[in-house]
């Protein structure tokens, strides 16, 4: 069956369940009644309690281990139904080669940076710019999703694609420019040698599977500037001429308005940030939004949701990473999601560089410190790096 095909949907599949452990339950407890009733009558005594049967304990309990023995085994079936309805790839999967065409390993790359505390779980999401009968487009967007399992909480990082980077195999670029020469993994190496941050994997969709998402969650609702609104209405940001109907204050936007707005570049949020500080932003509002929708459905909206969603997602993590980070998000509890951005304020300055264009210089000192402790919490111990730390050589660029 295509992972595409709804013919046997979740909820086919949870009734079946539902009705195949009713039916074991409902056959138990009627054998349980019938013992009660098998006793006979004596006069002058009463009714005579049916003889105790040496094994009955012994029977209840494998009754009970029977009964939880199938749960857990409709429970490792329904998983593996949704998860197999992902798209998995390997790094082997990928060709990694230098710019010079030799053969790039990363897996043996001794600048890999080891999990500074194994209670913290980082998936880098990707959101590609995938250009029509390309084979790979550019990350448009990545974030750093954290499941801090100590603080038992949930945390957003945005980092902007004009980082100036070193990027292995390569010359230095813009971070996006990492994952169109090496998809996920180069890019996930990129991050982690240039931000010192370990990171667990990471997952990918596309504009498409974006707009798909959104839909099927029915929507998010964002607040528009009046100048935001203007603007979505008379670009093509938003693809569909059709969808250019944004107004002033709430928005409940589809799949491609949202797309559209997360994009928008040139005009500033309703925080006040503009240009690529502005994009970021807005897609970490359309995150949190979803976020909070999908953690308002009920069990079995979210059930249907996941299963319609989950085709047009991409990963590299194995089913049973994703099986355990399921668990580690579930275990927080947390209701709230946590956001950063990288670069933060006063610590780059915006420049030219030959074959990269407009970048941002970064300074690495005061942002990987300040994205270890967000990340991991603060270290009572650590001296927190001046902002004077500023790179030179060049003037900071207006903001």
């Amino acid at each position: 069956m295509s992972r595409f095909d709804d013919d046997y949907s979740a909820d086919s599949l949870m009734r079946d369940i539902s009705r195949s452990l009713g039916e074991q339950v409902s056959s138990e407890m009627e054998h349980k009644e019938q013992e009660k009733k098998g006793g006979s009558y004596v006069p002058g005594r009463g009714p005579e309690k049916p003889p105790v049967k040496k094994k009955s304990k012994k029977k209840i309990i494998g009754v009970i281990v029977g009964v939880f023995a199938v749960i857990c085994l409709m429970v490792v079936v329904t998983a593996n139904y949704f998860l197999d309805r992902m798209n998995y790839e390997k790094d082997s999967d990928i060709e990694l080669v230098t710019e010079s065409g030799e053969p790039l390993d990363l897996e043996n790359d001794e600048k890999n940076v080891e999990p500074a505390d194994n209670s913290v779980i980082n998936v880098l999401l990707i959101g590609e710019e995938k250009i029509k009968d390309t084979a790979r487009g550019r990350s448009d967007s990545m974030m750093i999703a954290t499941i801090n399992q100590k603080q038992k909480s949930l945390k957003l990082t945005s980092i902007m694609r004009d980082c100036y980077v070193s990027i292995p195999g390569y010359r230095d670029n813009k971070l996006n420019a990492a994952y169109n020469q090496g998809g996920g993994p180069l890019l996930l190496a990129t991050i982690e040698q240039n931000f010192q941050i370990h990171l667990d994997g990471y997952v990918r969709v596309d504009f498409e599977a974006f707009e798909t998402i959104i839909d099927k969650l029915g929507g998010v609702e964002i607040e528009l500037s009046e100048q935001e609104a203007s603007y979505l209405n008379r670009t093509n940001y938003i693809s569909n001429p059709a969808n250019r109907t944004m107004k002033p204050g709430i928005n409940n936007m589809n799949g491609n308005q949202a797309l559209g707005y997360s994009r928008v570049r040139y005009v500033k949020e309703v925080d006040g940030e503009r240009d690529d500080f502005g994009r970021t932003a807005r897609q970490r509002r359309v995150l949190n939004c979803i976020f909070e929708k999908y953690k308002n459905k009920n069990a079995i909206e979210m059930v249907s949701i996941a299963n319609g969603i989950l085709p047009y997602i991409t990963t590299n993590l194995t089913k049973t990473d994703i099986l355990s980070y399921i668990a580690s998000f579930v275990a927080t509890g947390s209701t709230e999601l946590e956001t950063f951005r990288i670069p933060m304020d006063d610590a780059y300055y915006g420049a030219k560089r030959d074959g990269a264009g407009s970048v941002l210089v970064v300074n690495f000192e005061l942002n990987n410190a300040a994205l270890q402790e967000f990340i991991y919490g603060h270290d009572e111990s650590a001296v927190p790096p001046s902002p004077s730390g500023m790179q030179g050589g060049e003037t900071e660029a207006a903001q």
